[in-house]
């Protein structure tokens, strides 16, 4: 099946993996800060904001992606309806 996906839906997919890498990226630099700090409680400090990063940004990586997915069956399926209605 060939893909034909309009400017927007590609513009997803592409926010979806800039907001994946950056959410990752972005989570790491913040806990390396928080364990340099060298404040009590530090660890669990570090540790909750990287994995809170990384859940929060493949969250929001998935929804994305499935947005453009769900537009790819609307696709298929408008396809299907309008090869009925020729027939």
């Amino acid at each position: 099946m060939e893909k034909e996906r309009t400017f927007i839906e590609k513009l997803i997919v592409v926010i979806a993996w800039i907001v994946l890498v950056g959410g990752i990226v972005c989570g790491t630099l913040v806990s390396k800060c928080i364990w340099e700090s060298q404040q009590d409680m530090a660890f669990p400090d570090a540790v909750v904001t990287f994995v809170g990063s990384i859940g929060g940004s493949i969250t929001i990586w998935a929804v994305l992606l499935q947005i453009v997915k769900m537009s790819d069956r609307l696709r298929k399926i408008e396809k299907e309806l309008t090869k009925k209605d020729v027939q």
